[in-house]
């Protein structure tokens, strides 16, 4: 993998360079010891370019690429390469883009200028061991010394007020062109992703979520390459539905970031105003969904465990050689999969790391239109089946973000009431603990996972109460290029009547 980092002087991008390096198993490629070196062992005619600049003066662009086409070349280059430093000036970029190097990954360390100038001319460092003191957030114990060796500390030249001007002009004239010329590069389906960071947290939060931020980019690339569609299913019986949902995001999370496309319809067709799980009719036409989905997806994954499900209404199967208890939702997938020869793949719910955040609850319950026929939709599911991509918009405000998720639940639940199975990755990606939206790499791989799910479908149902997106749009313009047909849909009186739901605190119908 491919990665350049970027970050403003002092945001602590060295420290991250090293880290991603420790990590990943990747080298930092530095240009002035790669020139240095090919000075002296490089016979060609590169090396004879190189001893030819003069001394005290930089290798051109074309020089310095050259090279590092070269460099590339060598085994210890074979998992990939760290770009710190380089691209520095758009011109080195553009080469970069012409000669097809081009990161995989982009990370930008976002930074506060004030606060890092505050912090550098802050800074001592021990120079033997590399430890490092602030003089406001962390000062050593006796001034000007080392805690442990009582050595003198240093004060970088490059972190006096001095040289801080040069630093910071130099990367904001010269370096963020280059930055902004590859993050141009990173669009939907194509070029490198875009992994921005909050440099401004403590170090290991920083490090945590850069992290997160690259493992989501190794996984859209994986999808890009090879996406493989998977069927979850994992208990939903009633015993704890809150754990039972909390799990099953966390294998929603896992499967994502293995570089598959997940699906599970219980998390998507439960939430409100959609269907109801207590209703058998409505759980049946969920049963005929997945049937129609494990047809069209790549395997089923069966998450287990046997501290969720209700063994006493379980079913116990034998799989693989051990024992299992299933919900009888989940069984029925799995006897529907084996039965048309589908791969099924056992997983353990109990070994998942679970990340709970608290979410907010909204009290307003709109319900959409009167309740049609179920048995007429489960058959015309069971013999004409349609699959929908649902468009609508999603981000926004906290409070646009809610409105937003309640009009694309009402949206999903006037295409069942058509008979049709939709996919809203937006409403069911962002869902706490599976993908963090507010991450820019964790929001690009529910988009890709969702876009490259429209493959599947024959058409993209586009909402349009609320107005239009960028997302919306781009989903649009991916269904053109898949040759799905696109339609334009209404749901009247929605915003009027979520308004007055809201302020009155209570359920408000909406005519059919």
């Amino acid at each position: 993998m491919k990665i350049a980092i970027f970050g403003l002087p002092a945001s602590g991008k060295g420290t991250q360079a090293q880290f991603i390096e420790n990590q990943y198993n990747i080298p930092q490629l530095s240009t002035g010891d790669m020139l240095r070196r090919l000075a002296k062992e490089d016979e060609t005619d590169l090396g004879d370019r190189i001893r030819a600049v003069p001394t005290g003066h930089f290798a051109d662009d074309d020089l310095i690429l050259t090279a590092i086409k070269k460099e590339l070349e060598l085994p210890l280059y074979k998992h990939g390469v760290l770009f710190d430093g380089f691209p520095r000036t758009e011109q080195q970029a553009k080469k970069m883009i012409e000669m097809d190097i081009i990161p995989d990954a982009v990370v930008f360390l976002k930074s506060d200028e004030a606060v890092l100038r505050e912090r550098a001319v802050n800074r001592r460092i021990h120079q033997a061991s590399g430890r490092i003191y602030n003089l406001i957030s962390n000062p050593p114990k006796v001034d000007g010394l080392d805690d442990i060796t009582k050595e003198p500390l240093t004060h970088r030249d490059d972190d006096k007020p001095e040289y801080l001007d040069k630093r910071f002009n130099d990367f904001n004239q010269k370096t963020m062109p280059a930055y902004s010329l590859l993050k141009a590069l990173c669009k939907y389906g194509s070029g490198p992703v875009l992994v921005e960071i909050n440099g401004m947290q403590e170090r290991n939060k920083v490090s945590h979520d850069l992290l997160i931020g690259i493992n989501s980019a190794k996984a859209i690339l994986k999808i890009r390459q090879n996406h493989e569609f998977v069927m979850i299913q994992s208990p939903y019986d009633g015993k704890d539905l809150k754990e039972q949902e909390t799990y099953t995001r966390a294998a929603m999370h896992q499967s994502l970031m293995q570089g598959e496309i997940p699906f599970a319809s219980h998390l998507l067709y439960s939430q409100p105003n959609i269907l109801d799980y207590n209703n058998e009719k409505h759980r049946e036409l969920s049963r005929e969904i997945n049937k129609q989905l494990i047809n069209r997806f790549d395997k089923v994954v069966i998450y287990t465990t046997d501290s969720l499900v209700d063994k006493e209404n379980a079913i116990e199967r034998r799989m693989n050689g051990k024992y299992y208890f299933l919900d009888h939702d989940t069984n029925e997938a799995l006897n529907y999969a084996v039965k048309i020869k589908k791969p099924v793949e056992i997983r353990n719910l109990d070994s998942l790391e679970i990340h709970k955040r608290a979410t907010d609850q909204l009290s307003v319950n709109l319900d959409i239109g009167s309740q049609p026929d179920i048995d007429s939709l489960i058959h015309k599911i069971k013999h004409n089946p349609q699959l929908v991509i649902v468009e609508s918009p999603y981000a926004g405000t906290p409070e646009e973000i809610k409105r937003n998720e309640y009009y694309a639940r009402s949206a999903i639940k006037d295409c069942l009431n058509q008979g049709e199975i939709p996919f809203a990755s937006h409403l069911l990606y962002t869902q706490t603990g599976i993908l963090d939206d507010k991450q820019s790499a964790q929001r690009r791989l529910g988009i890709e996972a969702g876009l490259i799910m429209g493959t599947l479908c024959q058409k993209s149902a586009l909402y349009k109460d609320l107005g239009m997106t960028i997302g919306m749009e781009e989903g649009i313009d991916r269904a053109g290029l898949a040759g799905r047909s696109v339609e334009i849909r209404e749901i009247p009186e929605f915003k009027d009547a979520y308004e007055a739901g809201l302020s009155q605190g209570h359920t408000r119908k909406l005519k059919p």
